[in-house]
This record gives C-alpha cells, sequence and structure tokens, in this order.
C-alpha cells in the first residue's frame, strides 16, 4: 500500500502557485528513508520535529511568497450591508475568532462572500445577511452606495503549523444600504460572534474599523 499526501500552494511551500507535492510513502518499505526512490536524509517522523522547529521560518516564507506571487486575474465579490436601528446607530459585528480581520480584529458590516453566480447579488446579500444576523432583508430597500476594489487581511489558520498568521486578500466590494428591515429576531451566526451598534457619526473616525469602512461612511451621506 501506498501513502498519498497532497498539499498546495504555501502549505507545500510550493515554488509556484498551485505546484502540487505528492508525497508516496511505501508502507512496506523495510527502511522509510527510501521514498520516492530517492534516499532522504530523515524519518517522516523526523521531519515532523523539524518542522515544529522552523515553524517561525515557514511562516515568515508563506507570508512573503503571498505577498510575491500573489497576482489573481479575477476578484472575488463581497457584500455588505449597512443596517441602521431608529436611533442612527449602525449594525457591525464582532468576527468569530477564527475569521478574524487582520491583526487589529477589526469589526465588520454584515455581508460576505458571494458564493453562488447564479443569483443576483443582491440575493447573495440577503443569504448572508440571514445567515450572519438572522434578519430577512429580501422585503427591504436595498440601495447601492459603493462598488469599489478593497484590500482586507484575512487570519489564515495552518493546523500543519499549529499557528495563525496574516494573509493579505483582494476582492470587489459592493456596499448596499438596508433600510425597512425588521430587527426583532436579530441574533448572531455563522461567522459572527456578537453584535456592536455604533452611532452612525463616530463611524468615520472608530478605531476598530479598516480605513476602507470608515471610507464608505466618509464619502456617503447616510
Amino acid at each position: 500500500g501506498m501513502q498519498l499526501v497532497q498539499k498546495t500552494g504555501t502549505e507545500a511551500q510550493a515554488t509556484v502557485d498551485q505546484h502540487l507535492h505528492f508525497h508516496c510513502i511505501p508502507f512496506d518499505a523495510p527502511d522509510l528513508c527510501v521514498w520516492n526512490y530517492r534516499k532522504l536524509q530523515y524519518t517522516p517522523l523526523e521531519n515532523v520535529a523539524l518542522y515544529k522547529k522552523d515553524r517561525k521560518k515557514i511562516l515568515e516564507h508563506s507570508v512573503k511568497y503571498d505577498k510575491k506571487y500573489q497576482k489573481p486575474q479575477s476578484l472575488p465579490i463581497m457584500c455588505s450591508d449597512i443596517i441602521m436601528n431608529d436611533k442612527r446607530e449602525v449594525l457591525f459585528e464582532e468576527r468569530a475568532k477564527d475569521v478574524q480581520l487582520g491583526t487589529e480584529n477589526f469589526l465588520c458590516l454584515p455581508g460576505g462572500r458571494v458564493d453562488d453566480v447564479t443569483k443576483t447579488l443582491e440575493q447573495e446579500l440577503a443569504r448572508e445577511a440571514r445567515e450572519e444576523t438572522n434578519i430577512d432583508i429580501s422585503g427591504a430597500k436595498i440601495r447601492l452606495i459603493a462598488s469599489q476594489i478593497d484590500g482586507i487581511t484575512t487570519i489564515r489558520t495552518s493546523k500543519a503549523l499549529n499557528a495563525r498568521y496574516p494573509a493579505p486578500l483582494k476582492h470587489m466590494w459592493n456596499i448596499y444600504a438596508v433600510t425597512g428591515a425588521d430587527l426583532t429576531h436579530l441574533k448572531p451566526g455563522d461567522d459572527c460572534a456578537d453584535f456592536v451598534w455604533i452611532p452612525v457619526e463616530d463611524v468615520p473616525e472608530h478605531p476598530r474599523l479598516s480605513a476602507g469602512t470608515r471610507g464608505i461612511f466618509k464619502g456617503n451621506n447616510l
């Protein structure tokens, strides 16, 4: 029998994007150092120990790899909604720990990535709102107020290295103002851990919001 291990991109420490590494280990080999017809210096278990020892260096190389080689030909589409209550406070989300934005752990507007391109952007916006806030905005008034290419820093998790590190992400960002939504059944879910209401006049200078989010409120009369 053979064991097949497949990794891609930075997880495999590849030299080119999407390069595949296939490691075939014969279970019945008398010496596991005889591997893929080459004699290796270390056994698989010794390699695990070495990876743990060089964990910091591997993470640094992963970040450098992302910055140097990530040149996307297409961008994911993100949709966010601006929802205000009767006090003119804007609804923001405290992200769950494993999906935090940047090392600063920014608050964010409800929304997310467009997954189903057969649906309209407004339908995908409504799906994300339902998953994260339990709000049904399908019957509300939805108005596009900004569409721009933006960059955020996500936190990538490496189970192999038992570590988390920042990873840049470029995306097309559509922001919608939503009015007339019923907030009665507001409840956090999916990537949202909790809610934070911020007075609309405080948003442009709020320290826990990204520059991109603050800019949306500076450039639009809400």
